[in-house]
Parts: C-alpha cells; structure tokens; sequence
C-alpha cells in the first residue's frame, strides 16, 4: 500500500516542460512564468493583439531581460 502512494507522488509532479525565450533552457513548468505584453503595431500605438514572453522565474537575470525582450522587430515607415 505504501509503494504505491509513493509511486502516486512521483507522478503527481508536472511533466510539462517550456522552453524559455530568453536563455533558452529548456525547464519544469514550475519554474517558468509568462508576461504578456501588447503587441504594438504602428508608431502611432495602435495595439494589434499580446505578445508571451516566457523566462525563468528562479533566474533574476532572465526576469530582467524579460521586461525589454521583444520578438518583433520594430519597423521603420517609408515616407
């Protein structure tokens, strides 16, 4: 009987694994968090949908560079 609780608390734990945007780690589900930011499309501001940026939550280097990482690169207008 006790095997198997045992055997039930091992495979409780999360088996989802994320990959994180920044380092590129690839980790427990646990240890990685998201923040999501708008994605803007024009130098005017308008907003085009949200952007995911998923980091480390136990590495405070991946959650500084997480707040300034952008996937898009910002473009330019031709006049």
């Amino acid at each position: 009987m006790f095997g198997i609780r045992r055997w039930w608390r091992r495979r409780r734990r999360s088996y989802l694994r994320w990959q994180c945007d920044i380092c590129g780690k690839v980790r427990d589900d646990t240890y990685v968090s998201v923040i999501t930011k708008p994605l803007i499309i024009d130098d005017v501001g308008v907003v085009g949908g949200t952007e995911n940026i998923k980091y480390c939550n136990d590495n405070p280097d991946c959650t500084q560079k997480a707040k300034a990482f952008t996937r898009f690169a910002p473009t330019k207008r031709k006049e």
